[in-house]
């Protein structure tokens, strides 16, 4: 039995790094101070206030 990689799954790493070169200055576009890290893995942080979230 072969062994499963990211390629036979469907993954390309190469073009996916690709991909976000070039979406990194769109990105750094839309900072704002409530984001809190850079562009990650699989998701982001937002610091919420919450005193302005309740009405």
């Amino acid at each position: 039995m072969s062994a499963l990689t990211y390629k036979k799954a469907g993954v390309d790493i190469d073009r996916a790094d690709d991909f976000i070169r070039k979406i990194k200055p769109l990105l750094k576009k839309t900072g704002r101070p409530e984001v809190l890290g850079t562009l990650g893995g699989f998701s982001g942080l937002f610091r919420t206030s919450w005193n302005v979230c309740q009405g």
